[in-house]
This record gives structure tokens, sequence and C-alpha cells, in this order.
């Protein structure tokens, strides 16, 4: 049975001027993909089939959407009616601004086909697209830039495909009951590698791409949803709210004429689409450390985490959450994490590209995943040649490898705070040309220092990868671990066998030039 998808309906539903209110309105579409999200609720023992969700990608052949399915609804795929391929008719939806993301939320349809081959080529509405406000005036929406993995700075929902459809993230959800949507980086940003957005960014205490959050309140933002992911400050606000000083627009919002006030009405958002819970791999761990403030005595410890879509932030727990989950938490394990806090990363003790990070509560729900998720990397790197650290800030932070030519044994010396620590000095090269010397403080001498010191000993030049490494601009240019660096002795990676590959034929007779002035 031949049947015509509605020309037209996905950019005209992201752009507003299809909406269900409309008489005779029902477009018909194509399912191309079901998956089954996870909630915190799931993960209890007494959960029920009520708290299950179900994302779906919708397409009119032409161009694909995300879409969430409400709850009443779910049956259709729980039968095994509502598949890769089905044809549906929406008869209620709302198109809502979901991550900055334009997302279909079904609340009905009527099944037409249940399966049938795909229709077209559509792709990911990806370009900015105008809006109609209710009174006729033009604003700047978006449709879904990044709706695939790989896209999204970060990531973190954990998604279940139906048997018909291949495994794909929905986009992190930020928002808190009775305001509207917003949102990573970005990734991350995560850092992360954060990818910029089509349109200016709402107001919230943050604005951190790609990251992980879930909903709730937020006064010191309570995430019931990283990257991503993750792991940044609050971002439950509404989309209509003023942008807030410190955080820029695009710059195809500047220079723009004043706009009249939108008092139309806020869209209204199912409660379906608002708790959620982030899967990410833990990739470093800091130590339990105590502090004294003018308000006290505490703890605290904070670790990594990196999702599937390389967003990475920090999570960071004080005091009797420190207690509670230090032990808990192992580097190289995949954990679900829902119930937090997202506040502004502290960047004097928070060395990731992200701007949010996540603060864990006694609430705060870790639960591991003993079935290890491969899509999730063990580690990200943002490698730089040694070159490149001439023209970096002191204290900036960095991740570089290299080849050891010279390590010196480990030595005690006294801090200025008159506490005693190990050091031992080494000497990385690469192919730019350029040497730096690389400080290992601490436990570093001992365990992986060693290491090298005895590969070094027996004529072995070692790759060395580090993670987190900081630019110290003292006579010169060097590098110094800190608490959260991370050293990797001959790693599995192609940057460490191209490295290798270079010194064996010819980079261990080529002369390099220190940056580094003794």
């Amino acid at each position: 049975m031949a049947m015509n998808l509605t020309e037209g309906a996905i950019m005209k539903m992201c752009r507003g001027e299809l909406k269900a209110e409309d008489e005779g309105v029902k477009p018909i579409l194509q399912v191309i993909k079901v998956m089954e999200v996870v909630t915190k609720a799931q993960q209890q023992p007494s959960s029920s089939s009520s708290t299950e969700r179900y994302w779906v990608v919708l397409s009119d052949g032409t161009h694909q959407q995300q879409g969430i399915l409400a709850t009443q609804k779910n049956y259709f795929v729980k039968d095994g009616k509502l598949q890769k391929g089905s044809i549906v008719r929406l008869t209620h939806f709302v198109c809502d601004e979901v991550q900055r993301r334009m997302i279909i939320i079904i609340v009905d349809l009527d099944l037409i086909i249940e399966k049938s081959d795909l229709i077209g080529e559509p792709v990911p509405v990806a370009k900015p697209v105008v809006v109609q406000s209710p009174a006729g005036q033009p604003g700047t929406g978006t449709g879904n830039p990044q709706s695939f993995p790989g896209s999204s700075p970060v990531g973190g929902l954990v998604n279940k495909p139906n048997a018909a459809g291949a495994s794909m993230e929905p986009p992190r959800i930020n928002q808190s009951y009775g305001s509207a949507y917003s949102r990573n980086s970005d990734s991350g940003r995560y850092a992360a590698p954060n990818v910029p957005a089509a349109y200016p960014k709402t107001e919230s205490s943050a604005g951190y791409p790609g990251s992980v959050s879930l909903g709730g309140s937020y006064g010191e933002q309570s995430f019931r949803n990283p990257r991503s992911e993750a792991l940044q400050p609050p971002l439950n606000t509404s989309a209509h709210q003023p942008q807030p000083v410190y955080q820029q627009p695009s710059s195809m919002y500047t220079n723009r004429e004043p706009i009249a006030r939108n008092e139309a009405p806020p869209r209204i958002t199912p409660i379906a689409a608002l708790n959620w819970t982030i899967k990410a791999r833990v990739t470093a761990k800091g130590e339990l450390k105590h502090y004294n403030n003018p308000r006290g005595d505490g703890k605290v410890f904070s670790f990594y985490l990196l999702d599937s879509d390389g967003g990475e932030i920090q999570v960071t727990c004080f005091n009797a959450v420190a207690d509670q989950f230090f032990n808990q938490i192992e580097v190289g394990k995949v954990y679900l994490i829902s119930k937090g806090s997202l506040r502004p990363a502290q960047k004097a003790y928070n060395h990731l590209p992200n701007d949010q990070e996540i603060f864990l509560e006694s609430t705060s729900i870790v639960q591991p995943c003993f079935d290890d998720d491969s899509s999730i990397p063990q580690q990200q790197f943002h490698f730089r040649h040694i070159s490149d650290i001439e023209g970096m800030d002191n204290n900036s932070i960095t991740d570089i490898i290299g080849i050891v030519t010279f390590i010196s044994p480990s030595a005690s010396i006294m801090r200025k705070n008159g506490t005693e620590t190990q050091r031992r000095i080494l000497y990385l090269k690469d192919m730019s040309g350029r040497s730096v010397e690389l400080t290992l403080w601490g436990n570093f001498c001992n365990a992986e220092g060693q290491s090298l010191q005895n590969m070094y000993d027996s004529g072995l030049f070692p790759v060395l990868a580090v993670k987190t490494g900081r630019v110290n601009d003292f006579n010169g240019k060097s590098l110094g671990t800190i608490s959260t660096s991370q050293l990797f002795i001959e790693p599995n990676y192609p940057e460490a066998h191209s490295l290798r590959r270079w010194f064996d034929e010819e980079g261990r007779n080529i002369p390099s030039v220190s940056i580094s002035i003794h």
C-alpha cells in the first residue's frame, strides 16, 4: 500500500507554522527510529511500566526530527505496533524547544501502517528556521542541529532501541517543572569540544552545551536528568527569559533592531518529558581532600565523566556526600547518575572545558552499569604539540604526548606550606621539533614515575601521554602534574603509534629545541 507523507510537515512544525490546534492539521509521518529511555523510577525495584519513556524519530520523507511519545501511548510500542517504518497520523502534538532544539511531543496518534519500507532519504533539520509568533512577527528558532550520536557534545541518556530500531541518543534535557526547556558542552563542552548553537543561549545560571541534566527544581538546581557526556550552572530557565550578560549570543544576532515583547502565553510541556538519567564513564577521580575556610572544616572530592558523545563534565561531592560516594566511584567504570545540582564550574578547581559542573547530594543516585558500554570511550584526549605550549598562558591546562628522552631520580622537597612531597623531572620531545620539561609531583613519582625510570634505565624511550597537565611559564615554558592529571605509558592510541614510528625511524637522531630554560 503506497502512502504519501505530508510534504514539508517537519520544517513547518519546527517553524511553528503547523500546530495541532489548527483545524484539519493531522500530518502523516513515518517513524524511522524508536528507543526506550530508562528513567530514575525504572531503576527502583517498585518501578512500573507507566514510567517508561519512548523517543521516536519522525520523517516526512525529506526531513527528520526527534520526538517523545506520551506515556499513555506507550502500548503502541509495547505491543510491537509502533516500530521502525510505521506510518502514523499525528492527531494531537506539541512542538516545543528542548535543549535548544525543537522536539515533537506526541500526545495522540493514529497508526496507519505498522511496517513499511523507509520513504525518501530524510536529513536532520539543521539550519535556523523562522518561528512565527502568535502576533505574526518572525522570531528566530532552530531545527535540530545535533540529532545523532557524535554530533552532540554531551550525552548520557540511557536508551534501548526496539527490535527494529538502531541506537540513537535523544538530546539531554535541562528543565524544571513549570519552566520552559533550555539547554551542553557543547560540550561541551562537554566540553568538551562544544558545538556552537545556531541561536542565542537562553537565560540560566549557565549555558553548558551538551551537558547532562535531569529535570527538577533549581535554586541550587536539582537535576533529575552527563558527558556528559558529560559531567555548569542551572539550565532550568525559560527560553523566553532575557539572556544573561555573561552569555554572548551568536554573531547572527548582533546589530539587530529592538523587537516587540512577546506577550504570548508560554507553551505547555507534558510532564512526560521531565525525568532523565545520564550515563557516563568515570575517567579520573581526585583524592578526598580536607579543607578549612571561614565557614568551617569540610572535605571534598571530584571526578570526571565522559559520555558516548564525547561530552565531559566534573562531578563534585562535599562532606557527608563525599563520604557517601568516594568509595563507590571507580575510574574506568560506567554509571547511571540522577538527582543532583548543576552549578557554574569553579574554574580554579575544574579544568574541563565545560562551564558547568554537577554537585551530588545525599538524595542523588549513582548506579554502576555492570555491562560495560563500549560506545563510551575509556578516555578522551585533546593533544597539543609541544611547540604549541610556547604560546600558552601560565596555568593553562593541556593534554600532551611525547617521547621520554630523560628522567631524573625522585627527590624529596619541602613545599611552601611546610609539607614534604616527592618530585621527579623528565623531558618529552615530539615531531614539532621541540622538547619540554615535565615535573611529576607526589604519587606520580612512585607509580608511573618509577615505571618510566625502569624503562629509561634499560635503554628504552617510552611514549608518555599526559592528560591534564598544567603549564608553567617560569623561565620558559614547562609542564607539571596536578591532582587530576593522568599518565599513560605506551598507550594504545594512534598518536602514540605515529610518534613511536617517527622516533624509531628518524626522530631518535633529530635534535630538538627545549622550550624550558634552566
